[in-house]
């Protein structure tokens, strides 16, 4: 399973595996590679001793990893992914000059 989840402390959101997730955190690899992290959440790698754990707010869990990263562009717009309503979300806009 796949959790889009939001760090506690940044404020960022992302989508992790559910091998990542333990008691309210979620372990974070080093890898610097976007590739090889994507890679490792689709396959959930379980964590090594060099990954670090951070406190997250789970906002979405999904069986599919495709879907679960189609929610997560959705979870910078939006603090509740898991309501069907889209109306009463707000919307973002590009200003064009």
């Amino acid at each position: 399973m796949y959790h889009v989840v939001e760090f506690v402390n940044s404020k960022e959101v992302e989508v992790v595996h559910s091998n990542w997730l333990k008691g309210g955190h979620s372990f974070w690899p080093p890898f610097v590679s976007l590739a090889k992290l994507h890679r490792a959440t689709k396959d959930g790698v379980l964590p090594g001793a060099d990954w670090t754990r951070f406190p997250v707010r789970v906002m979405y869990s999904h069986d599919v990893y495709e879907i679960a990263c189609a929610k997560l562009q959705e979870a910078t717009v939006t603090s509740d992914l898991n309501t069907e309503d889209e109306d009463n979300r707000p919307h973002v806009h590009e200003e064009k000059e």
